[in-house]
């Protein structure tokens, strides 16, 4: 499986995660080094997990990486710039950059893996969204939010047209988790740590892996149903929304301002 930024903080995360319950990965980021001492870190190490060094903001990057990663049996379309701050003061440079990377890439990925996964007979294709898609925010996000708007439309509609083909594709929507985008805010309400959250979306990947999860004193549970599993609880869990794949649904033990769709 291919995964994309996975350098950064929520990317690694998932590295770690779907490494433990044995997937090999074909990592991906702009970073040759990290990404080298990342596949070291993993559980079968470099011999079972390759790195492809790819910048998705330049021009033909996101074709040249399906190339080069090989066999794929599918995508974890992670990569994303924050692209943080009002409209106002982004030029021009800087929002081209932003959509290639968190809409362009993903969608010339998805095209191209989805013929050969249609060829070979499964496969997977995951997209990471945000819960910035869901509603349009001011001051920080406009721009990211409309890329990740995008994304999810992206897999919505690849999803229908794969429709009778043993092809999954997913939508995550994860809410805040603590990462290296937000790591300057102080106080966000609702965000988790790194490990819960992505054990969430990992979850949400591959609704049957052997998820082993550990207790918290959170006042947020989400149970995953499955039609052919036992139902099991995840603590923290900051994600709202997956389509073709688990059905997230949350039970506040107190009333906070959380939007589940």
């Amino acid at each position: 499986m291919l995964l994309s930024g996975a350098t950064g903080g929520i990317g690694r995360a998932i590295a770690g995660q779907l490494a433990e319950r044995g997937a090999s990965l074909v990592l991906s980021s702009r970073k040759g080094d990290e990404l080298d001492r990342l596949a070291q870190s993993l559980p079968g190490g470099p011999d079972r997990h390759h790195t492809v060094v790819a910048d998705l903001a330049e021009l033909g990057a996101a074709e040249e990486l399906i190339e080069k990663a090989g066999d794929l049996d599918g995508l974890v379309a992670n990569a994303a710039l924050p692209a943080s701050g009002k409209l106002e003061n982004f030029s021009s440079e800087e929002v081209q950059r932003a959509l290639r990377v968190n809409l362009e890439s993903p969608i010339l990925m998805g095209r191209a893996l989805a013929m050969r996964l249609a060829e070979k007979g499964e496969g997977h294709l995951v997209f990471i969204s945000s819960i910035s898609a869901l509603r349009g925010l001011p001051k920080t996000v406009t721009t990211y939010a409309a890329t990740k708007a995008g994304l999810a439309s992206l897999a919505e509609g690849l999803r229908l047209e794969l429709l009778g083909k043993p092809i999954k594709v997913s939508t995550i929507f994860p809410g805040y988790i603590r990462s290296e985008m937000n790591e300057h805010v102080a106080n966000t309400p609702l965000i988790v740590d790194t490990v819960p959250g992505v054990r969430a979306i990992v979850a949400a990947i591959d609704p049957h892996l052997d998820v082993e999860v550990t207790g918290s004193d959170t006042d947020w549970t989400a149970r995953v149903f499955e039609t052919d599993t036992a139902a099991k609880e995840f603590p923290e869990v900051s994600v709202v929304k997956v389509s073709g794949g688990s059905t997230f649904e949350f039970e506040p033990r107190k009333s906070l301002p959380l939007t589940v769709v």
